[in-house]
Parts: C-alpha cells; structure tokens; sequence
C-alpha cells in the first residue's frame, strides 16, 4: 500500500497515483530537494516490489513570473 509512502508533507495520494509537489522559489533552484524525494519514492517502490512507470510519469513546472526562469535541473528516475 502506499499508505506508508512518506516523502513529503506534500505528498498526495490517490489509489495508485501518487504526486509529489514542491514550491521553489526564484534563485532557489540548486535547493530543491525533489531529487531526493524522486529517489526515496523509487526505493520505497524497489522494496515493496514495486516498479514506477517512466512514461506515466511526469514533470510540471507551473510559474507565475512573465520571465523565463530557465533550464530548471533535470529530475530523473533510476
């Protein structure tokens, strides 16, 4: 179950769809510690048996600046 998936307060779960949400503000890009979060959720997945689907998975970056903010750092799952 992923009851016992907790990687962030703001994780939300959904039978089994889970999202995992982050608010970074401008200049603090190289703080994000949704990495981490990516990897705690795939060895948590790895240890319950569990696979997560790369082409379900997906990546939104919503924004409220008229400006460009830039390349943001990838987020990968291994």
């Amino acid at each position: 179950m992923v009851n016992d998936l907790n990687v962030s307060d703001d994780t939300v779960k959904f039978v089994d769809d889970t999202t995992i949400c982050e608010i970074v503000l401008k200049g603090q890009e190289s703080n994000s510690v949704l990495p981490s979060q990516i990897t705690e959720s795939t060895e948590w997945a790895s240890e319950n048996n569990m696979k997560l689907n790369p082409t379900k998975t997906k990546e939104v970056h919503v924004g409220f600046s008229p400006l460009d903010p830039g390349p943001l750092p990838p987020i990968t799952i291994d």
